[in-house]
């Protein structure tokens, strides 16, 4: 009984001292990401209000700038350049 007391509260301890290493809050939007849906609001409406443009032309636009923006966070991130070529290289084979 005394051995089964004692390792639960060795686990209790280890439980502990891993949850003192990782930050206290999991989940929810960092700054960056935060900034990138407020600049995507406002592109939104500015070009709505001012650009006269349609709604699905402004979508179209921002998922275009999404998917360049995407392009080039993947090729300059380290190892990258390999994993777009292949992509690259699967979606004309797919294409054939």
């Amino acid at each position: 009984m005394q051995e089964q007391l004692s390792r639960t509260q060795g686990q209790d301890r280890r439980r502990e001292a891993g949850a003192a290493d990782r930050p206290a809050a999991v989940g929810g939007m960092t700054l960056p990401q935060a900034a990138v849906v407020c600049v995507v609001l406002v592109l939104t409406v500015v070009m709505r209000l001012y650009g006269q443009m349609p709604m699905t032309e402004i979508f179209q636009l921002l998922a275009g700038a999404a998917g360049i923006s995407a392009l080039i966070v993947v090729t300059v991130t380290p190892g990258g350049r390999g994993k777009m070529a292949a992509a690259v290289r699967g979606a004309f084979q797919a294409g054939r």
